[in-house]
């Protein structure tokens, strides 16, 4: 899991983007996710994503309340199978800080981070937490380039053109502008990426 949480022009931005596998064992096998808010600048106690009845199982195991909790409803898992970016208010998790959230699910964690890099989304100082090996460690830099497999146009027509469609949506809105162009650019930049990954390897 990939969590980023940054300063944006209209408040608070945190961004999560799950792996394929995160998504089907919080949807299939229920096993909900939990980590520190301080994570994502949410201050503390933790924020959950899980599907109906996890909050309460979570909390039972925490031994506390959740400070914040993203139910995984089926218009929410139908937004993420289908390759589109859910976006939310801080508020609506039970968060007092003024901001929004965007989920997102994406091939596995390298694909999300090398997707957000090129959106211009993150810089060398922002700080990203990856669990893909189930640590919490800063990705603080970008490795080097190496050659892909090929890439499926399908995933940057489908994909690209959901996420696109989501942040005009915003924009216009103007309650999340930044945030929506924050999504239009990912979808632009997933596009080109794909693309290119389908250029062979030198």
């Amino acid at each position: 899991m990939i969590k980023i949480g940054q300063e944006g022009p209209q408040g608070w931005v945190v961004i999560l983007g799950l792996s394929r596998e995160n998504l089907r064992l919080a949807l299939e096998e229920a096993q909900p996710i939990a980590f520190p808010a301080s994570q994502v600048g949410l201050g503390p106690g933790r924020l959950g994503l899980g599907t109906r009845g996890s909050r309460e199982a979570l909390e039972e195991v925490l031994g506390e309340p959740l400070a914040g909790f993203l139910e995984l409803t089926e218009d929410v898992a139908r937004t993420l199978v289908s390759g589109q970016v859910y976006t939310t208010d801080l508020g609506s998790l039970g968060f007092e800080k003024a901001g929004d959230l965007a989920l997102l699910a994406g091939e596995d964690e390298d694909h999300i981070v090398d997707a957000f890099r090129a959106a211009g989304l993150v810089s060398a100082d922002t700080r990203i937490i990856d669990e893909s090996e189930g640590l919490e460690v800063p990705r603080t830099s970008t490795p080097a380039p190496t050659p892909r497999a090929p890439r499926s146009s399908r995933w940057a027509i489908v994909p690209s053109g959901l996420m696109m469609a989501v942040g005009l949506a915003l924009l216009v809105d103007g309650r999340a502008r930044s945030l929506g162009t924050a999504i239009v650019l990912s979808g632009v930049a997933f596009t080109l990426w794909v693309l290119h990954g389908r250029k062979p390897a030198c």
